[in-house]
């Protein structure tokens, strides 16, 4: 089974399994990178400028970082098998990849974080990680958060069906996709898979990392 799933848009199509290849085929895909280049030239002092830009997100293909798969094939957080997974959604950020370069890539090895990206708007963040058994999603932001001193973020970013626009990967400044897309070991698949864990999950606290969860070479 995938680890999150991915859809062809926030208004079309339905989720599928978002593999590995799959990732990669998106984040080069030349329509997505003309269509942030064509956000990214929009003037923000024009009055229709979030009209514009809305839009042209629309047309963007969407990761679902929160969910495994969708019971009945529907993007529903009822309907949602959570990916272990929590996402970041840091909105007005002037620099983000001047951001990005002043943390200590061992912060992100440190606390398992898979994905950091420029949003589609090119002036914010989205960071994916794991989440500690145990943990909810508005837990496990809230613990990101402050180890990577983020200050202010989207608290609404926190149901199972949320959506993140795919950018091209000249946003992306880290990447662990094969932790991102597919399960890092069987435990931690049957843990989040059930809907209602129980038990803390042993090897995925901040004290014993989860040793099968590898570092790979990020993106630069």
């Amino acid at each position: 089974m995938n680890r999150i799933n991915f859809q062809e848009g926030v208004n079309a199509g339905t989720p599928k399994p978002c593999t590995i290849e799959q990732l990669n085929a998106l984040l080069d895909s030349p329509q997505v990178a003309q269509i942030c280049k064509q956000i990214a030239e929009l003037d923000p002092n024009s009055p229709d400028y979030n009209d514009r830009k809305q839009a042209l997100k629309k047309r963007l293909p969407i990761l679902l970082p929160h969910a495994s798969a969708f019971k009945n094939g529907r993007r529903k957080s009822e309907d949602a098998i959570p990916s272990g997974q929590a996402m970041l959604d840091v909105d007005h950020v002037e620099d983000p990849r001047g951001w990005f370069n002043s943390i200590e890539q061992q912060l992100l090895i440190d606390n398992h974080i898979n994905l950091v990206a420029q949003t589609a708007s090119g002036h914010g963040l989205r960071i994916v990680g794991e989440r500690y058994g145990g943990e909810s999603i508005e837990q496990a932001q809230v613990r990101m958060a402050a180890a990577l001193g983020i200050k202010e973020y989207d608290g609404v970013t926190k149901d199972l069906a949320r959506a993140s626009y795919v950018t091209p990967r000249s946003y992306v400044f880290w990447i662990q996709e094969k932790n991102l897309c597919e399960w890092p070991y069987e435990e931690v698949k049957e843990y989040w898979t059930a809907m209602t864990p129980k038990e803390p999950a042993p090897t995925m606290t901040p004290e014993e990392p989860a040793p099968a969860i590898t570092t790979q070479q990020p993106s630069t």
